[in-house]
């Protein structure tokens, strides 16, 4: 994210709970605000484009541990972001809107929730539970299939609304317009908790699946899915898998592992883990030529036995000349140039003594 000065008190306000990936648009894909205790700060960003593509729209849900002290504010946002905030209930129905808001008697365009309405519509937060919380630009607002969940009286432009729309009975389903303003935004919270972790299918060692705290199977060097993930239809019986397909191009596949050192140069990471959590090495390796003989590896250790490297070359793709009877290369001495003798270098890699 950029575009946003820290805020001035960032330091003092404490736990804040960042948009490390896109926030969905509705219930079922909102991002889970978990963690421990007290949230106070969530900062993220809407990053659509001018050609209707991309993030209009940021839902998360939330945990309000106390409702009598429920504020939800847009605190910040960039420049050109005219920032409307949604609150809706566990099942989806909206319950509480703000578009502009009147903050210490000075109007404002960032919008600030309390834990009732003001539009006459006698809506209030009494119970302690999980909420959708959402935030978009102008013009985009919350749907359901009957139209618009929330109506903004322009008469009085600073209300807090309940679901007063046509569509307020039903719970979102899309947005209207789908296309809002964007930008970056940082939303303060009081009255709002951490989610409780919750359990889900962790990989152990072994390769068995169970289901538990991410913190539990951390600690028994599982590989943790995600919570609320079933070990139902989960597959530890395969993990990611980094090797060498061909020159420079290394490829991740799910594979036992078996199947994975089976493959060239592969690296297996355990059962249960995923390739889009894996970043595959970068050094570029090549065909390195040291007196006649070939190893596969990258260029600095390759020159650094006074080879000849050949970079997007395999070992079966070139031919290596033999340089004469002193095998230069042959760090072991038994007569021959091969990985053993790599090896050996890596052990003893570093400055002599």
């Amino acid at each position: 994210m950029c575009g946003l000065a820290p805020l001035a008190s960032a330091d003092d306000r404490g736990p804040q709970f960042e948009e490390d990936d896109d926030a969905g648009i509705l219930p079922a894909t909102s991002k889970k605000v978990k963690g421990n205790g007290p949230v106070l700060l969530i900062v993220g960003s809407l990053e659509g484009s001018n050609r209707g593509q991309g993030d209009y729209q940021d839902m998360y849900e939330i945990l309000i541990s106390e409702p009598g002290e429920l504020r939800l504010k847009v605190e910040q946002v960039s420049k050109g972001l005219n920032a409307q905030l949604f609150l809706f209930g566990a099942n989806g129905r909206g319950l509480l809107a703000n578009d502009d808001s009147l903050q210490d008697n000075v109007p404002s365009i960032n919008p600030l929730i309390l834990n009732v309405s003001t539009d006459g519509t006698d809506v209030s937060i009494q119970e302690p539970g999980s909420y959708f919380l959402a935030i978009s630009g102008t013009p985009s607002r919350p749907r359901s299939p009957e139209g618009d969940i929330f109506l903004f009286n322009p008469q009085t432009p600073f209300e807090v609304s309940g679901p007063d729309g046509q569509g307020g009975g039903l719970p979102i389903t899309d947005w209207g317009p789908p296309v809002g303003g964007t930008g970056d935004y940082v939303i303060s919270l009081s009255g709002v908790s951490f989610l409780p972790p919750s359990p889900g299918a962790c990989c152990l060692p072994n390769g068995t699946c169970v289901e538990v705290l991410e913190e539990v199977c951390l600690d028994s060097n599982g590989t943790f899915a995600g919570d609320d993930v079933s070990c139902d239809g989960f597959n530890c019986s395969t993990g990611a898998c980094c090797f060498l397909k061909e020159y420079c191009f290394w490829e991740c596949l799910e594979l036992s592992e078996a199947d994975c050192v089976a493959e060239y140069a592969a690296t297996w990471y355990g059962p249960g883990t995923r390739c889009a959590d894996i970043n595959c090495p970068d050094p570029c390796y090549g065909a390195c030529c040291v007196d006649g003989g070939c190893v596969l590896t990258i260029e600095a250790l390759c020159i650094a036995e006074e080879g000849t490297f050949h970079p997007y070359a395999m070992c079966n793709d070139i031919e290596c000349q033999s340089g004469g009877d002193d095998c230069t290369g042959d760090v072991n001495g038994d007569g021959a140039v091969n990985v053993v003798d790599l090896l050996a270098l890596i052990q003893n890699w570093g400055t002599c003594p």
